[in-house]
């Protein structure tokens, strides 16, 4: 009698469990429904505002349009010989007063639109650029003494602060609030002449080799428009790869500016963290400081980066607006150009492979260099397993709490949608599953793993980084290379039938290696990068 009663009520409990358990997801799934998904909700509001604001992009856009329509034969045949020229080409025939300001401006106006309706690689416009041009013009046309960027056209990566514009990184939690100051950069470039006039778009979040987001919506590759531009400067690479900028800016934490540059195929350069600091931006992941965070531009020659670099690195003008900056201008003078160079090369790093066409570019340009009598070595990436726990823990230092901010109750990009959700996974499900999956996806089962526990274990990874980097760098120093070549990206998907799938129909898109040289070796680094352009076309 007694086990019956016993039977009986453990049998009650459990039905009354379950009951409860139901009910009470219920609830939670409508009181979320109410709170969120209703008229009155955050998500119907997100809605309304990016609606809101396509609406005044189209404006924007169209005023753009307006403002430089012109039938006339010789004004259309000065914008062409304008957008034919190269950057330091156009630099000259601005500081010989060949072309205005404002004609330069309008023929850079004029093809982005274009190609703005083609591949959506831009946010907005940014209104005041024909005061700029015109104040330009105004205080410099016809002195022999203009400013270095005088009368040049960039655009801005949306992730850069812009007095009185948004900067949303493509999270409709961000709209309608306007920054109140100009990021330092487009400051300096100001001061130097230049004329900001487009924003670009990014992958939302600034996490995704995707340029998409829910507020501006997919970014096309200018060369094949069913591709990716990569990101997360994508917005800023396409277009400048279209010809729709003099020059583009942009941030590098993990690729940033150097995916885009490779997948658009143009030239691109991440200086030393320290060395070329930017204030006043969305950085992507605060408390980033072991990871390398920097800014740099887009151009189509290794001499337009130096001359732009040269510009702001390390100058007296960029340090009266960022103090932090060392007082390092780059001294290209100090390398011998005729000296033949010992580089260190690597196909893949040994965890993530990359596609064919990559390892191919590598190989080539291994084979071109020694032809030249230059010094190749193979370098193996030390204890990579190693390096890329280190690497995923200084990326998600706080079990995803800021990404879980960004993201959480607002509108989800497509393409993150699984990233999110494995976001907000519990962390020992999430340790399970990087077990389980480890000999299928050891990339998968790497992000799985993870993983920073608590303060100390903050400390220590911090601590790991630091004795990471070293073992590196004493391994670069045993081979005595001056630089590194390896390739510019991994293989997009963990799984191999994936990449097979993604690389499908991808003959004649750009490709490109990544040059590499120990921290502060900037003019080293661009002297490298001039060999191998420089073997390529030659050749």
């Amino acid at each position: 009698m007694g086990n019956a009663l016993v039977s009986e009520l453990e049998t009650w409990t459990v039905k009354q469990w379950l009951w409860t358990a139901g009910f009470g997801t219920f609830v939670i799934f409508v009181v979320s429904k109410f709170i969120f998904a209703k008229p009155w909700g955050i998500i119907r509001n997100y809605k309304r505002a990016i609606e809101q604001n396509n609406e005044r992009r189209r404006k924007g856009f169209a005023e753009f349009e307006e403002r430089i329509r012109t039938e006339d034969a010789q004004v259309n045949d000065k914008r062409k010989k304008i957008l034919g020229l190269s950057l330091l080409q156009l630099r000259e025939a601005l500081q010989k007063d060949h072309f205005t300001a404002m004609e330069v401006l309008e023929a850079y106006v004029e093809k982005a639109m274009q190609i703005q309706k083609e591949i959506n690689c831009c946010t907005q416009v940014i209104s005041e650029a024909f005061d700029y041009a015109r104040e330009a013009d105004e205080k410099w046309s016809g002195k022999s003494d203009k400013p270095p960027l005088y009368g040049l056209p960039f655009s801005v990566k949306e992730n850069f602060h812009l007095k009185g514009y948004d900067c949303t990184v493509g999270v409709a939690k961000f709209l309608n609030q306007p920054k109140s100051h100009d990021c330092s950069l487009v400051v300096h470039l100001k001061q130097l002449g230049a004329v900001p006039f487009v924003v670009t778009n990014v992958p939302q979040g600034l996490i995704s080799f995707v340029c998409s987001n829910t507020v501006y919506g997919t970014t096309s590759n200018p060369h094949d428009h069913s591709r990716t531009p990569g990101g997360s400067s994508g917005g800023e690479a396409a277009l400048y790869a279209s010809g729709g900028s003099a020059f583009g800016i942009g941030s590098d934490l993990a690729g940033s500016l150097r995916i885009p540059a490779s997948l658009c195929g143009v030239v691109s350069f991440k200086p030393t963290q320290d060395r070329f600091i930017v204030k006043r931006s969305h950085d992507g992941i605060p408390g980033r400081g072991r990871l390398g965070l920097s800014f740099g531009f887009f151009t189509s020659s290794v001499d337009e980066q130096m001359f732009l670099l040269e510009c702001c690195i390390g100058t007296d003008a960029y340090r009266q607006i960022v103090p932090q900056t060392p007082p390092a201008p780059l001294r290209l003078e100090m390398i011998d150009a005729s000296k033949k160079m010992k580089f260190g090369y690597f196909e893949t790093d040994g965890f993530a492979d990359p596609v064919p066409a990559m390892r191919r570019s590598v190989i080539e340009t291994v084979e071109k260099l020694k032809s030249e009598g230059h010094e190749l070595v193979k370098f193996e990436v030390p204890d990579v397993r190693n390096m890329i726990d280190i690497m995923y823990k200084n990326i998600l230092p706080d079990q995803g709490a800021y990404m879980k901010f960004i993201y959480g109750n607002d509108l989800v990009d497509e393409n993150l949608k699984i990233f999110v959700f494995l976001l907000n996974v519990p962390r020992s499900i999430r340790k399970l599953t990087s077990y389980l999956v480890a000999g299928i996806s050891p990339q998968l089962s790497a992000i799985c793993a993870a993983s920073v526990r608590d303060l100390s274990d903050l400390r220590y990874t911090q601590e790991l980084t630091d004795n990471y980097r070293q073992k590196f760098i004493d391994y670069w120093k045993s081979l005595g290379i001056d630089a590194l070549i390896c390739p510019a990206f991994i293989g997009y998907n963990m799984l191999l039938k994936d990449q097979r799938e993604a690389a499908k129909n991808s003959e004649g898109l750009p490709c490109s290696v990544q040059i590499v040289t120990l921290p502060y070796e900037e003019e080293l680094c661009l002297h490298a990068m001039k060999q191998v352009e420089a073997v390529w076309r030659k050749n």
